[in-house]
C-alpha cells in the first residue's frame, strides 16, 4: 500500500455488481449501501490523464504459469459462499471489474487519493519511483501482469512532473468491486493465486491492499505488501507485511505483522493467498497455512476497526529511494507481480 505518510485510497462492502454477466456461478454481491453514482458503460472512455504509452503492451508470456507449479493449495472458511471471481482469462483486463492506474475510468476525476502535493494519477506519493503507465498492465495467457520497466531515454512526466527512469504498473477496482468484511453478522474472505516478483535485494514495492469507496484516506488496509528493502535495511529486507492504517490525513498510525524473510522461507513462486475479514477478526494465509492474525480489540482498538466499503488497489511499484549503502540497485528489470485468479467469499 502507501506505506509511510502517503496517501492511500478507498473501502468498501459487499462486490459491486457488475454491468454484464459474472463469470462466476453468483453475481457479484450487491451493495448494503446503494451503487456508485456512475455505473460503468461498456467501453468507458480513456482517461487523457492516464494515456501515456510510449512503447506497446508488453506480451511477453509467463513460463511459470504452470497449474502444477507450488501454490495450488487453498482453504475458503466453512459457510462461505462465492461472490465474485475473475481468471484473467481474456486478453485484457475486465473493464467492469478494474480500472488501470490510479483513476477511475468511468469518470478520471473520481481516483484513488495520491498525496496533494507531490502525486498525481501517475505517481502515487513521493516515496514512489515509477511513473505509473496503462501499458504496464497486462493480461497475457490466463494472468495479469503488473509490470516494473526500466524507461531509456526517461519519461518527462505531466502529471506530476519530472524526470522519471522506471515506470510502474497499478490497476484498482474503485467504484467497481468493492466489499466490507466488518458489515454485522457477515464477513469477506478473499483468494488468489500470485507470483510476487524476486526483490530481497532490490527497491521492489509490490502489493495487493484495499482504500475506501469514499476516495478518503485513511484507512487502508495492506492485505499483502511486499519490500525487496523496506526504505533501509535495517528496518528489514524481503519482507512481506500486512497492516491498518488509521488516524487521519497528515497523522496516520499503522497495526501491523510481518513476515520477515518471505521469499527465502516461500520461495519467489506461485502461492494461493488468503486472508479474513470479520468485524471481530483478521487472518492472513499462504498455501492455507495460517501466517498472521489481527483480532480487534487487541492489535486495534475497537473503534479503529475498518468497518466501510473497500475496493482493491494492486501494483508493483519502485520505492522512490532506500539506504545509500544497500544493493538496491541490483533490482531487475523489467519485474512482475503476476496473479493468475483472484476471488471474494461473503459468510451465508
Amino acid at each position: 500500500g502507501d506505506s509511510c505518510d502517503a496517501p492511500a485510497p478507498p473501502s468498501s462492502s459487499p462486490v459491486a455488481e457488475p454491468t454484464t454477466e459474472s463469470p462466476t456461478d453468483s453475481p457479484v454481491a450487491e451493495p448494503t449501501t446503494g451503487s456508485p453514482t456512475e455505473s460503468p458503460s461498456e467501453s468507458p472512455s480513456e482517461s487523457p490523464i492516464n494515456q501515456l504509452t510510449e512503447s506497446p503492451i508488453d506480451s511477453q508470456p509467463d513460463p511459470t504459469n504452470d497449474p502444477s507449479s507450488p501454490g495450488t493449495r487453498g482453504g475458503v472458511p466453512e459457510g462461505y459462499s462465492l461472490v465474485w471471481r475473475d481468471d484473467f482469462d481474456g486478453n485484457d483486463i475486465n473493464r467492469d471489474y478494474w480500472s488501470r492506474g490510479l483513476i477511475y475510468d468511468v469518470n478520471p476525476e473520481q481516483h484513488v487519493l495520491w498525496d496533494p502535493k507531490l502525486g498525481g494519477p501517475h505517481l502515487l506519493s513521493e516515496l514512489y519511483d515509477g511513473y505509473i503507465l496503462d501499458k504496464n498492465v497486462v493480461v497475457q495467457d490466463g494472468v495479469m501482469q503488473l509490470i516494473n520497466r526500466e524507461e531509456d531515454p526517461p519519461i518527462e512526466g505531466t502529471w506530476p512532473e519530472g524526470t522519471f527512469t522506471h515506470s510502474s504498473g497499478f490497476a484498482n477496482s474503485l467504484h467497481k468491486v468493492y466489499f466490507n468484511g466488518s458489515r454485522q453478522g457477515k464477513g469477506n474472505y478473499v483468494e488468489l493465486r500470485a507470483r510476487f516478483p524476486p526483490g530481497n535485494v532490490g527497491k521492489v514495492w509490490s502489493a495487493i491492499w484495499l482504500v475506501p469507496e469514499s476516495e478518503n484516506w485513511p484507512p487502508e488496509i495492506d492485505i499483502w505488501e511486499y519490500f525487496g528493502i523496506f526504505f533501509d535495511p535495517q528496518w528489514g529486507v524481503d519482507q512481506m507485511q500486512w497492516r491498518i492504517r488509521y488516524g487521519w490525513y497528515g497523522n496516520t498510525t499503522a497495526a501491523k505483522v510481518r513476515t520477515p524473510n518471505y521469499q527465502e522461507r516461500f520461495g519467489a513462486t506461485y502461492h494461493v493467498f488468503g486472508w479474513l475479514w470479520t468485524s471481530e477478526e483478521m487472518r492472513w494465509y499462504i498455501d492455507d497455512e495460517e501466517v498472521g492474525h489481527m483480532v480487534r480489540g487487541r492489535e486495534l482498538v475497537r473503534w479503529r476497526w475498518p468497518d466501510e466499503d473497500m475496493a482493491f488497489v494492486l501494483q508493483n511499484g519502485l520505492m522512490e529511494s532506500v539506504s545509500p549503502n544497500d544493493p538496491a540497485m541490483t533490482t531487475e528489470f523489467p519485474n512482475r507481480l503476476n496473479i493468475d485468479w483472484m476471488a471474494v467469499y461473503e459468510k451465508q
